[in-house]
């Protein structure tokens, strides 16, 4: 009579091929949710980055007169005004002046970029708490003659890490872009 089951061999064997296969396929499944974490990350800092850029040059772009290098603009912290203005301004903040003679501008706060505004009170952030804005700097040029002045933005944005910083020991944690345009004034002085 012929016993119904497994042997001891044949249990040795299947185990055996579990013990490869499974670690194998854990390898396989933790190196793609790596992967999908880092491109996640990367997305999420590029769509901030780019509505980011695409909303300060097309403010810029469109509604700039002057520009300024404070609020409340004035006569006397107007920048980038013609040739004769050699001297380029560059900071973490700069205001602009529009057709209506109201100001706005835009800033670096708390790792956030912000549009402010004489129209709206307070700080509008363009960027969420799940970004961090880094080396935010803008500064301007005064055109060449009857050409009107540029301004150039440049940052680093990246995702918040678990530390709460852009930088983590773990690859798929990192994920850092950088941006810079120009963009010329439109509108005259």
């Amino acid at each position: 009579m012929k016993n119904k089951g497994f042997t001891f061999i044949e249990m040795l064997v299947v185990i055996t091929a579990t013990l490869i296969i499974i670690p194998s396929l854990f390898t396989i499944v933790f190196s793609i949710v790596r992967s999908q974490t880092k491109i996640f990350k990367i997305t999420q800092a590029k769509k901030e980055g780019d509505y980011l850029l695409n909303v300060i040059t097309t403010t810029i772009r469109n509604r700039a007169i002057s520009i300024h290098s404070g609020q409340p603009v004035s006569e006397t912290n107007k920048v980038c005004r013609d040739i004769s203005d050699t001297t380029p301004y560059e900071g973490t903040a700069i205001y602009f002046n529009d057709d209506t003679n109201k100001w706005f501008g835009f800033l670096l706060e708390n790792s956030k970029v912000a549009s402010a505004s004489q129209v709206i009170s307070g700080n509008q952030y363009l960027t969420s708490n799940n970004t961090i804005v880094q080396n935010f700097s803008v500064a301007c040029r005064a055109g060449a003659a009857y050409s009107y002045a540029t301004v150039g933005i440049l940052f680093d944005i990246c995702y918040k890490t678990s530390t709460g910083t852009c930088y983590s020991l773990r690859s798929e944690d990192s994920a850092i872009l950088h941006y810079q345009t120009q963009v010329r004034l439109r509108n005259t002085y």
